[in-house]
């Protein structure tokens, strides 16, 4: 990890989004994945339920077989990227907040004496978010 001549972690919003972009990328691979697994669903549903009107037993058995486990597959893919683009964005945060919390540990005592703690969390809390 290279660091600037401001810290470790770059403080941009487009800086750390090229940072964690490979887990971004991810994320969207994965939503596209459960998007399309949900078209498959939802076009194979109605085959399934004319196959089923039809009498036909063991292929509507095996469609529907089909359609569950698309369905469980779909819900895992889904989590997963859930998981994988909110994690991008709390290590983001992580990262955010290690570099204030190092520029607040370098400024003097005339900066604490002009601004009380109260405003320095509550700018940090809300403008950080």
């Amino acid at each position: 990890m290279s660091a600037t001549a401001k810290g470790p972690y770059p403080t941009g919003l487009w800086a750390q989004f090229a940072r964690h972009s490979s887990r971004y990328i991810v994320g969207l691979l994965l939503l596209a994945v459960y998007q399309y697994a949900q078209y498959w669903f939802a076009t194979r549903m109605s085959e399934a339920i004319n196959i089923a009107i039809d009498g036909a037993r063991g292929p509507a058995i095996r469609l529907g077989l089909m359609l569950m486990g698309v369905a469980l597959a779909a819900f895992v893919v889904r989590v997963m990227s859930r998981v994988t683009v909110f994690n991008a964005g709390r290590i983001a945060e992580y990262e955010l907040r290690n570099e204030l919390l190092e520029r607040l540990l370098k400024l003097g005592p005339s900066f604490y004496r002009k601004m009380s703690i109260g405003e320095i969390m509550s700018r940090i809390t809300n403008d950080l978010k």
